[in-house]
């Protein structure tokens, strides 16, 4: 998982502080530490949608997949969804959401042709998705669309247990259709 690594690494590196682009993110997900978790969360999940409109990797970066630091995407003005979950992620730990609560859930949306990715929250005893597709956090266990296939967090990765369809590449996170092959 380097594409992962790299982005927890820079997670992790502080080197957000140093990039001017950031402080005004940085500035407002401070301010939110007052609220409730959830209300974070709901100001962080509605912000960041709002802010950038969805692009895939081959239109952004002109490669089939690439994993976008929150400097990039800011940079670009726009992501993919793992760009937003990344974005939410970094939010959320700037305005005190527990780091061991959160990563980034990545798993194949209905009909087994889309790799999705979402932010992932446990909280208060209710694990809730922040999902790009979606203009409202919603519970993780009412999304009736979505296969997940594991969880990236800060520490470690987390797989379910279940064989992903002949087409799915573990490597490199994307799919083919079968007329592809």
């Amino acid at each position: 998982m380097p594409k992962w690594l790299r982005i927890r690494d820079w997670l992790l590196s502080g080197q957000d502080q140093r990039n001017p682009s950031l402080s005004p993110w940085i500035g407002w997900a401070q301010s939110l530490r007052r609220l409730s978790p959830l209300q974070r969360l709901v100001l962080i999940h509605d912000r960041v949608n709002r802010a950038f409109p969805y692009a895939t990797d081959a239109e952004v970066w002109g490669v089939s997949d690439y994993w976008e630091t929150p400097a990039e995407v800011v940079a670009k003005g726009r992501t993919d969804c793992e760009g937003f979950a990344i974005f939410k992620l970094w939010l959320a730990r700037i305005a005190g959401i527990d780091d061991a609560g959160m990563g980034v859930l990545v798993g194949i949306v209905q009909g087994g042709r889309e790799v999705h990715a979402d932010l992932l929250v446990h909280l208060d005893g209710h694990d809730l998705l922040l999902d790009n597709r979606r203009s409202s956090i919603v519970p993780a266990a009412l999304v009736g669309d979505f296969r997940p296939l594991m969880v990236l967090d800060l520490e470690d990765l987390h797989f379910f247990v279940r064989i992903p369809p002949q087409f799915f590449d573990a490597v490199t996170l994307t799919t083919e259709s079968k007329s592809d092959r």
